[in-house]
């Protein structure tokens, strides 16, 4: 699978397609045209959060797009 490939978030139902088990790392993208940014930041960090469930190890680069959404953890 190219390593640049988008993935909407439909996808993320099937990590095997996805190939989350051989990634390196894992960028999700936000979506600058929503009408609700919170709700936009809540679910890109559910869906890190699942990859984080899903493969502990993997590295995950995540656009939020409001500031205070951001926790920084250790």
């Amino acid at each position: 699978m190219d390593p640049s490939v988008v993935i909407r978030p439909v996808q993320l139902r099937n990590a095997d397609w996805l190939q989350v088990r051989s990634a390196s790392a894992v960028l999700i993208v936000a979506n600058r045209c929503t009408t609700n940014e919170d709700e936009e930041d809540a679910a890109n960090i559910m869906r890190a959060t699942a990859i984080k469930n899903f493969r502990e190890d993997t590295r995950i680069i995540i656009q939020l797009l409001q500031y205070r959404n951001k926790v920084v953890t250790a």
